[in-house]
C-alpha cells in the first residue's frame, strides 16, 4: 500500500509522486509515480510504480503521453490497466501457440476427474501414450494437421506389424479418434486452440453383425457359476450378505445388467434412491452420453435388490453395489472374467467375438429384439444416443421381412377382391 503522504509534482505535465514515509532508495526517500490524464471529461489518476523497482520521472511522462495521444485518436490503451491486460494476453496467447500436445493432455487428462471413472481415465491415457503422443504429442497445438490425425489412422489400420491380421479393431481406432476429437473441443473452449483437425476425418464401419450374446443356456451356466463364487475374492461380494444369502456381489451387478442393461459404470454408480420399488422402475442418472433413463425391473431384479437394499440397510445416497470397505467400485471383479474365459472364451483369438461383463448388456438388447421389442423402444431402454446404435440387432428380429411381404399379401389379396368398375 501507498502512504498517503503528500502528492507532488514532477518537472514533467501528468506526472506525480508519494515519497515512502520510512523506506530509501540511495540518499532520498523512495518515490512512487503517479500519472494523470483526462479521458471523457474525467481527470484520472493512475498508479505507475515505485522508483525502487524501476520506475522513473521519464519512464512515466512517456508513458503518460502515450495514453493521451491514444485517447486523442482514438486506438489503443487508454489507461495502464488496459496495457497490462493487453500485456497478459499477448502472454497467454503466445503460451498457446506453443504449448504442445501432451502438455495440454496433462491439464485435459486433470479435468477429467470426477467426470470420469479411474478406469476410463486410465484407458484414455493408455489410447493417448500409444497411438497419439509418439506421432503428434511435441507438436504445438496449434501446429497439428487433418493430415498428422489422419497419419494415426492409417498407421493403426496397418497394425501392429506388416501381417493384415495385426491391425487394430475399428472400434479402438474410433476411440482414439474420439479421444483426439474431445481433446481440441476441450482446448477451443479453454481457447488454448483455434480450429479441430479431426472434424474432417470420418470414423471406420462397425461390424456391428459380430456382436456376442449369450444364449439363454449359456446365461444360465453363468450366473450359475457366479452365484457360487466364494467368499475369498473381497471385490465379488458383500460378506455379511453372502453369509446370510449365500451369494455373490458380481453374480447381482450381472443379474442387474443382464435384466436392465445397465453398463457396468452405470452399476458403480447406482445408488439406493434411483430404485423405485412402488413403480418398479430403477434409474440411471450417470450414463456414458451424460443423458439419464428409467429401466422397468423385471420381477426378479426387483426381489433381488429389494432382498439386497433391506438386508444391507441401503439408503438414500448410499451405493447399491460397494467394494469390502464400503465404498465406490471401479472394476468388475477378476473371478468374472476368469469364469467367463473358462466358460465361452477357449481357443477364441477375435475380441469382438469374446465374451466379457459388456456382453450381458448386449445379450439384454439382443433378447428385447429376438422377443419381438421394436427397435425404438429397445434404444430407450439401453440410452443410445442415435437409432443407428441400436440398428447393430436389428438382424436378430424374428421374421423381420415376413410382416413386411404379409402386409403387401394382404393388401394384394383385399385389392383382388374388390370388383371392378365394369363387373358392378
Amino acid at each position: 500500500m501507498v502512504e498517503k503522504s503528500t502528492k507532488q509534482k514532477t518537472r514533467y505535465k501528468g506526472v506525480y509522486y508519494r515519497s515512502h514515509p520510512t523506506r530509501k532508495n540511495g540518499i532520498r526517500f523512495d518515490r512512487y509515480f503517479i500519472l494523470r490524464y483526462t479521458i471523457n471529461g474525467k481527470q484520472r489518476d493512475e498508479g505507475f510504480g515505485w522508483e525502487s523497482e524501476g520506475y522513473t520521472e521519464a519512464k512515466a511522462a512517456a508513458e503518460v503521453e502515450t495514453i493521451r495521444e491514444n485517447i486523442k485518436k482514438g486506438s489503443g490503451y487508454t489507461s495502464l490497466k488496459e496495457k497490462n491486460a493487453s500485456i497478459r494476453k499477448a502472454a497467454q496467447e503466445n503460451e498457446n501457440e506453443s504449448i504442445t500436445l501432451a502438455a495440454f493432455y496433462d491439464l485435459y487428462e486433470n479435468a477429467q476427474h470426477g467426470t470420469k471413472t479411474p478406469k476410463g481415465i486410465k484407458c484414455e491415457r493408455q489410447y493417448f501414450n500409444n497411438h497419439i503422443k509418439k506421432y503428434i504429442g511435441e507438436k504445438p497445438l496449434k501446429a497439428i494437421t487433418v493430415e498428422d490425425i489422419e497419419k494415426i489412422k492409417q498407421s493403426m489400420l496397418k497394425g501392429k506389424s506388416t501381417s493384415q491380421e495385426q491391425k487394430y479393431a475399428a472400434a479402438t481406432i474410433n476411440h482414439v479418434i474420439k479421444l483426439c476429437r474431445h481433446i481440441f473441443k476441450t482446448a477451443i473452449l479453454w481457447k488454448k486452440a483455434k480450429e479441430n483437425p479431426t472434424q474432417h476425418i470420418k470414423l471406420l464401419p462397425l461390424e456391428n453383425q459380430r456382436l456376442r450374446f449369450f444364449t439363454h443356456a449359456e446365461a444360465e451356466i453363468l450366473l450359475e457359476r457366479l452365484k457360487k463364487i466364494q467368499p475369498k475374492d473381497k471385490r465379488a461380494f458383500t460378506y455379511q450378505y453372502y453369509k446370510d444369502n449365500q451369494t455373490s456381489q458380481v453374480y447381482e451387478m450381472a443379474l442387474v445388467s443382464l435384466y436392465c442393461g445397465c453398463r457396468a459404470g452405470e452399476l458403480y454408480e447406482l445408488k439406493a434412491n434411483d430404485i423405485n420399488f412402488d413403480t418398479g422402475f430403477l434409474t440411471i442418472r450417470k450414463s456414458k452420453n451424460h443423458n439419464a433413463r428409467n429401466i422397468p425391473m423385471p420381477q426378479i431384479i426387483h426381489t433381488m435388490l429389494k432382498k439386497r437394499v433391506e438386508s444391507l440397510n441401503i439408503t438414500g445416497e448410499s451405493l447399491i453395489f460397494q467394494d469390502i470397505n464400503g465404498g465406490a467400485l471401479h472394476e468388475i471383479s477378476d473371478r468374472y472374467q476368469e469364469i467367463v474365459d473358462e466358460l465361452f472364451n477357449q481357443g477364441i483369438t477375435d475380441r469382438q467375438q469374446k465374451a466379457v461383463f459388456h456382453t450381458l448388456r448386449h445379450t439384454y438388447a439382443s433378447w428385447l429384439v429376438m422377443a419381438g421389442v421394436d427397435l425404438y423402444t429397445v434404444k430407450e431402454l439401453m440410452g443410445h444416443k442415435t437409432l443407428d446404435m441400436t440398428m447393430r440387432y436389428a438382424h436378430l428380429a424374428p421374421q423381420k421381412f415376413t410382416a413386411a411381404i404379409a402386409a403387401l399379401d394382404n393388401h394384394s389379396a383385399a385389392t383382388q377382391e374388390q370388383p371392378s368398375s365394369s363387373e358392378a
